[in-house]
């Protein structure tokens, strides 16, 4: 049986603390070495379970997988490894497949106005370039933590007007999700040296 979250379920089962853990950052120790040397980011690992979530980088291209643990390796195990050079790959490739890019400006005419930032359509986080949220390539709209942006939604916006964003985003909001946090995880600020 797996470990209870604070609701006193199985935290599998539990619908709010599974959605909290979705989005939650990649550990500082998340980069490791495959077996045969290529750069790898743990990206989740099931609580219990030998086996790990993790993108593995060739060249400039990456996949995600599934990996044993024990297979990995610290990145200081291998003497030519350079740790900035290795993140900015990650970064480049998962603002490229997850449809990311860092807005320069404001998205929206919103959050310059008296109504303040807009918000997820889905959790209700804050979305702005103040708060650091990354955008689409897609819909040029902004996309929160939990990997959801415009592209293909129907709804209403704050003004209550009616509007359809087409077309759906390319890829499955789960990837989107894995890949904004590895875009979060490689331009995060560097703490102090341990």
């Amino acid at each position: 049986m797996g470990a209870r979250c604070r609701h006193g379920f199985d935290w599998r089962y539990c619908a709010a603390c599974r959605r909290r853990s979705e989005r939650r950052p990649l550990p500082l120790d998340a980069l490791k070495l495959a077996p045969d040397n290529r750069p790898a980011l743990v990206l989740r690992r099931e609580h219990g379970s030998e086996e790990a979530t993790a993108l593995l980088l060739e060249g400039t291209a990456g996949h995600i997988e599934t990996v044993d643990c024990g297979a990995l390796r610290p990145p200081d195990a291998a003497p030519d490894f350079n740790r900035d050079e290795i993140l900015e790959r990650f970064h480049a490739f998962a603002l490229e497949a997850g449809f990311l890019f860092h807005p320069g400006q404001a998205l929206t005419w919103r959050e310059l106005g008296s109504e303040g930032p807009p918000h997820c359509h889905e959790c209700k986080t804050q979305l702005s370039l103040n708060a650091g949220s990354l955008g689409c390539t897609q819909c040029r709209y902004y996309v929160c933590r939990c990997g959801r942006c415009l592209c293909g939604y129907t709804g209403k916006n704050y003004l209550g007007q009616f509007f359809q964003q087409f077309p759906a985003l390319p890829i499955p909001r789960e990837q989107r999700l894995e890949f904004v946090r590895v875009v979060r995880f490689c331009v995060r600020p560097a703490g102090p040296a341990a």
